[in-house]
């Protein structure tokens, strides 16, 4: 987030996590340190009404979006063996459904006012690299880097473009339950 808004400062932008708590130290981080203007909003990825809120949300502070990054993301680290169904679908739910639903929601916001934009998918480069007890989140990001390629595909008819960006670890920051964000 800090490398787009260092691009376009000034720009408003919405960000997002389950619990409106949780984004306290990166709202104080855009403000304060890049004077950016950010609007915190509660989404849960794997609730459709959730999404549609959000949109809602977002379109009265912003009066449309016109790019998402989609970085909603997360890992379970458990062997392939053993793997928990509930865990599979925890990841999954979050990773791949979770990035659909909300492309698709803010996707029909941009087509019914013909809106052009751009939606970033963060993907992993364990989408393409095999690492050891993290079956769930290889695959789900491997599948977010063709939905994505499909997406782009199927609506370029519409000037939304997309991109995916497989990152290495964390893009941004990093955290933990206790800590709260760090910044890398």
């Amino acid at each position: 987030m800090a490398f787009f808004l260092s691009l376009s400062p000034g720009i408003p932008v919405v960000v997002t996590a389950r619990s409106t708590d949780r984004l306290q130290s990166l709202v104080s981080h855009i403000r304060d340190d890049l004077k950016g203007v950010v609007h915190p909003v509660a989404l849960d990825v794997t609730s459709p009404e959730s999404i549609t809120k959000f949109v809602e949300e977002a379109v009265r502070l912003l009066k449309n979006i016109t790019i998402l990054v989609n970085n909603a993301g997360i890992a379970i680290e458990k062997h392939a063996l053993t793997y928990p169904l509930k865990d599979w679908d925890a990841v999954f739910d979050t990773n791949l459904k979770g990035a659909w639903l909300v492309a698709q929601g803010v996707a029909q916001h941009m087509v019914k006012n013909k809106i052009p934009g751009k939606i970033i998918n963060i993907t992993s480069i364990t989408g393409t690299r095999v690492p050891k007890a993290l079956p769930a989140y290889s695959a789900s990001k491997a599948g977010l880097t063709h939905l994505t390629k499909v997406l782009a595909s199927e609506w370029a008819k519409y000037n939304i473009r997309f991109v995916h960006r497989p990152v290495g670890g964390p893009l941004f920051c990093s955290r933990s339950p206790s800590s709260g964000f760090k910044w890398v």
